[in-house]
């Protein structure tokens, strides 16, 4: 467990009184518990590793301290207001170290941009993840899987503002680098052929959608276990398809497998098991 290796390492570094790397490992604690969607733990980790390490002179890891804390605040929390003062951080740090040209920039661009996708600035959010892709690609080449993630990110946003073909070009490019890079098992192979999927369904391409979901929903029956809650978003997204197609008594299997998954793993209040019931009232 990352967390807790994090927490074993901050606790050895206070026993030694090695203050550089009880900052270091404060930072790691914060990265890991914004994984573990612990946000108490998270910020409050983040936001020691930061005034540590600005006051050791470690400015790269404060830049990264705050660039975490502008997304998580920002994207995760949507508390606007807190993440742009982390946002001014950020950029301090970034722009003294002369990097806004290369990978930590490119960081900074894409949590910016996920900042401004928050508070519905979308035409600023695309530009900021355009100039951070690119970025990205001329330091770490056109196929690093990390390209595939930002070009998700671009084209979540430009769907938002309506300039489908420019996000269909985005998810077709990342899902094609996702499934060269990380292989078809992996997460991002699978979010981004829902995305592209979704995309379809909405310009009317029902039979590219279907084919693009079901081969999700396979991939995810091979990687997950039975009733894990990433087959609950794939059973949706197929039963959505089924009951444009007209079928509805296919279309409620798919809900009735979703609304069962749902209910088991986060129970019966939780948003997805009123989605779910909202789903099937309509077939």
């Amino acid at each position: 467990d990352g967390l807790a290796r994090a927490e074993a390492l901050r606790g050895a570094a206070i026993a030694l009184g090695q203050a550089s790397l009880v900052a270091e490992a404060e930072l790691l604690v914060g990265m890991n518990a914004t994984k573990l969607q612990k946000p108490e733990l998270a910020v409050t980790s983040l936001a020691r590793a930061f005034t540590a390490c600005g006051a050791l002179g470690l400015d790269e890891l404060a830049a990264r301290a705050a660039i975490e804390l502008l997304f998580f605040v920002g994207s995760v929390q949507a508390r606007h207001e807190v993440a742009q003062a982390w946002a001014q951080a950020a950029e301090l740090f970034v722009t003294r170290l002369g990097k806004g040209e290369d990978l930590l920039g490119a960081s900074y661009l894409n949590a910016l941009a996920s900042l401004y996708k928050s508070r519905g600035e979308f035409a600023e959010a695309v530009r900021a993840f355009e100039r951070g892709l690119a970025l990205r690609e001329a330091a770490q080449g056109p196929d690093h899987p990390d390209l595939a993630v930002m070009l998700n990110n671009l084209g979540n946003t430009l769907t938002l503002l309506g300039r489908d073909e420019a996000a269909q070009a985005r998810f077709e490019r990342g899902l094609a680098l996702a499934e060269r890079s990380l292989g078809e098992g992996h997460l991002l192979t699978m979010v981004l052929l829902d995305n592209l999927s979704a995309l379809l369904l909405s310009r009317g391409a029902l039979d590219e959608a279907q084919a693009l979901t079901e081969r999700a929903l396979r991939l995810r029956q091979a990687t997950f276990k039975s009733g894990h809650p990433q087959l609950g978003g794939s059973y949706t997204s197929l039963g959505m398809i089924l009951q444009q197609r007209g079928d509805p008594t296919a279309a409620r299997g798919m809900f009735e497998r979703a609304l069962a998954i749902h209910e088991r793993v986060f129970g019966p209040e939780h948003p997805l098991v009123a989605d779910a019931y909202g789903n099937l009232s309509l077939v």
